[in-house]
């Protein structure tokens, strides 16, 4: 009988503590909304002209999103505003296999010389991500979610975001090197 419960506190003690195991990603928040916000002012060569930029960043949109028409919501070439909904996908369910979207909200301006881009309003079908974060940070209670689950999707909408910001940032870099000719 004591052999059994050791087995069973054992068994027990290493379910939980398997289950707190969990890293939440380093997330940026914006001070004013609380939410999610990627945003960053890059500076390029001053003589590069804001329309090359911008007919640069819309190439992007273009050839990154498979609708480029749905995806952008505005486009003022004399402003130098390109403003997108778009969505990656994120693996979830019980087994994490089950894939499911992440929408964005992603804006970006134009002047000479330099950019700003802020990607904000991530959403899973099922809610905000940062009522997910609230969950794992314990501003919000469990509510019967798995956090090690919610953790492993929060990283992959981090790591998407990331991996979406760092492709258009390559792009923009190439629209800083002046095209004479091809």
């Amino acid at each position: 009988m004591k052999t059994l419960s050791t087995i069973i506190f054992v068994v027990i003690t290493t379910i939980n503590s398997s289950s707190q195991s969990y890293v939440i990603p380093d997330f940026p928040i914006d001070s004013l909304t609380g939410k999610i916000s990627y945003k960053e002012v890059v500076y390029l060569d001053s003589t590069v002209q804001q329309q090359v930029l911008y007919k640069a960043a819309r190439e992007w949109f273009a050839k990154k999103f498979v609708s480029s028409n749905d995806v952008l919501q505005m486009e003022d070439e004399n402003e130098g505003i390109l403003i997108g909904k778009g969505s990656f996908s994120i693996n979830g369910g019980l087994f994490g296999d089950i894939p499911f979207p992440c929408h964005f909200t992603i804006s970006m301006y134009f002047k000479n010389g330099k950019y700003k881009y802020e990607l904000t309003d991530l959403r899973k079908t099922d809610g905000e991500c940062e009522f997910f974060l609230d969950i794992l940070t314990g501003k919000t209670k469990n509510q019967g979610y798995l956090k090690k689950q919610i953790a492993n999707q929060l990283n992959q909408v981090h790591y998407n975001s990331k991996a979406i910001l760092n492709d258009f940032k390559t792009t923009m870099l190439k629209a800083n090197k002046t095209k004479t000719d091809w």
